[in-house]
């Protein structure tokens, strides 16, 4: 009796039940099952047989499975159907049935042609007999080829099941894998790298719980926006350009970006990103995964700037110096003639009397000083950097000549009043062109001027004066 949308069927009808677990994650869910009506089997196989004729199916205890009279059928199960039962009905039948496994049998009403047929391993190696039965008056010299008929299509039919149980195991599997692969998706989407995936048009649609993590930002947050919010400021549109450039000519761009988190604070990242294409060889989505390596990189900025730094004075060393100065001007701005940039050089007045009067402890101490009143005195963005014994370098960028005097004499009178060892600076300052090796000496020619001319002084040089003299 089958079960049908979770009520019984009434009358009861013999069904053939196939039923397959359904497990997800390895754990069990519960089971597929299909229920195939024996009775539209046996239709199926009776309406390519002449008027006359009938097919019975017989379990292997001598009930009918089905059968044209259905009030015979399923007498294992319903009690008043017991004495329905070849056994019980044709003895001598049902004794040639059991130790034949085809054959023929007639007594004074029917003609009956009987086979028997396995249904195999799964099928818990269990049978049934297929009786096809006329009455005696019909002719049989074509009984044994209808019989093979029958026997072909009720083959058939096992066949057919078995292609459906085939096709539902395949769809397990496929489930399975699909399963599988979908769980190693999404352990590689969260996985070690913050992954933030966009549409072709660079919208947000997918982020990771990395990226959650590392920069704070929720998916809801983000979904339907464009990664430019994580912007910055640390790069300019030269930067953003170039990469996307990159990334529709090659697919793909690597390399280093300074982001911000949603608390304000900079996230330095080592950035992949990456186009994905659909069959035609359309952009169809951009997958950007990036790691964390603001700790890193902080630590690679200290260590630097311990190798870049003097000792003594805590100001920039001269290696750091000729790099600023170089990339001064190599600036576009610089080249193009949109800012003016300065140089100053400058030199403690009589440093060798200090030394050798109060010893080199307390020279050092006055260099120290005079490096620290440079550091603090001047303006956030000016450069200061200890270039030799007493000689400092000050880069003054965006800055006039006729400002930058004024910048140095004021620093010149904060060293001036240093109150336990009475010392003066004299500089020179010019304004930097397109050579490293003129604006240098122009610096260095003033500095000469200052001391020639009694120190404790500023001297400037500009470039045009340099030209007018050559």
């Amino acid at each position: 009796m089958s079960p049908w949308h979770g009520s019984v069927v009434t009358p009861p009808k013999p069904s053939l039940r196939i039923f397959t677990p359904i497990e997800i994650n390895n754990e069990r869910k519960g089971y597929l099952f299909f229920n195939l009506d024996i009775y539209e089997m046996v239709d199926k196989v009776e309406a390519s047989l002449e008027t006359g004729y009938q097919l019975e199916f017989v379990n292997e205890e001598g009930y009918y499975l089905a059968s044209q009279d259905k009030r015979k059928t399923l007498g294992h199960l319903i009690a008043e159907r017991e004495s329905y039962n070849v056994l019980i009905e044709t003895p001598e039948l049902w004794q040639e049935m059991r130790t034949q496994n085809t054959g023929e049998f007639a007594d004074k009403q029917f003609f009956y042609s009987f086979a028997k047929v396995s249904l195999g391993d799964n099928f818990g190696r269990s049978s049934l007999y297929l009786l096809l039965s006329s009455e005696n008056n019909l002719a049989t010299e074509n009984v044994d080829h209808k019989l093979t008929i029958i026997i072909y299509e009720a083959i058939l039919a096992i066949l057919f099941v078995t292609f459906i149980s085939i096709l539902i195991a395949r769809y397990i599997a496929k489930h399975r894998t699909t399963s599988i692969e979908n769980q190693l998706a999404l352990a590689a989407l969260n996985g070690m790298s913050a992954i933030v995936i966009t549409d072709k048009n660079n919208r947000i649609i997918k982020v990771n719980e990395e990226f959650t993590s590392l920069s704070g930002w929720r998916e809801e947050d983000v979904i339907g926006r464009t990664p430019s919010m994580f912007q910055s400021g640390k790069h300019n549109k030269d930067f953003y350009s170039a990469m996307w450039r990159t990334i529709q000519s090659e697919g793909l761009w690597e390399g280093e970006v300074i982001n911000q988190r949603k608390d304000g604070n900079l996230l330095t990242e080592i950035l992949r990103i990456q186009a994905i294409y659909n069959n035609d060889g359309k952009r169809e989505y951009f997958i950007a995964s990036f790691v964390d390596i603001t700790e890193r990189k902080e630590l690679e900025n200290r260590l630097r700037e311990l190798s870049e730094k003097d000792s003594l004075t805590q100001c920039w060393n001269r290696r750091r110096f000729e790099r600023e100065f170089s990339n001064i001007i190599a600036n576009d701005s610089f080249i193009k003639g949109n800012e003016s940039s300065c140089l100053a050089i400058i030199d403690i007045d009589y440093f060798k009397r200090i030394n050798d009067k109060y010893g080199h402890d307390v020279g050092d101490k006055v260099i120290a000083e005079v490096g620290r009143i440079l550091g603090t005195e001047s303006r956030r963005n000016d450069f200061v950097a200890r270039i030799g014994g007493e000689e400092f370098a000050v880069i003054l960028p965006n800055t006039q000549l006729q400002e930058a005097e004024m910048i140095l004499n004021r620093l010149r009178v904060a060293i001036n009043l240093y109150d336990d060892i009475k010392v003066t600076i004299s500089g020179g300052v010019t304004d930097i062109c397109n050579s490293r090796e003129s604006s240098y000496k122009r610096a260095d020619l003033a500095l000469y001027e200052s001391k020639a001319s009694g120190r404790n002084q500023i001297s400037c040089f500009s470039s045009d004066e340099m030209t007018q003299i050559a």
